[in-house]
């Protein structure tokens, strides 16, 4: 995989942030995640964009639903939530 995402991945992002993408896709994302400084900083990135989006009220209904069921059901996420 290479270092950098190729045009159009934000939606590869929003996926991989949900746990939408096939195993060995995640897998890859994952470890670029690790070994990648720009990646981590775009994965970053996405990662607010998709919290700003729920906020909002923005995400179409199925994925407010994978949302918060990925991003509240993280224990480190419920230690930090009110």
């Amino acid at each position: 995989m290479p270092a950098s995402l190729p045009h159009g991945a934000r939606v590869d992002l929003t996926h991989y942030l949900l746990g939408l993408l096939p195993e060995e896709q995640t897998d890859q994302l994952d470890e670029l995640s690790v070994v990648d400084d720009g990646f981590a900083g775009q994965l970053c990135v996405a990662e607010t964009e998709l919290v700003d989006a729920y906020l909002r009220g923005a995400l179409p209904g199925d994925l407010r639903v994978r949302f918060e069921s990925q991003y509240f059901g993280s224990p480190r996420r419920r230690a930090c939530s009110p």
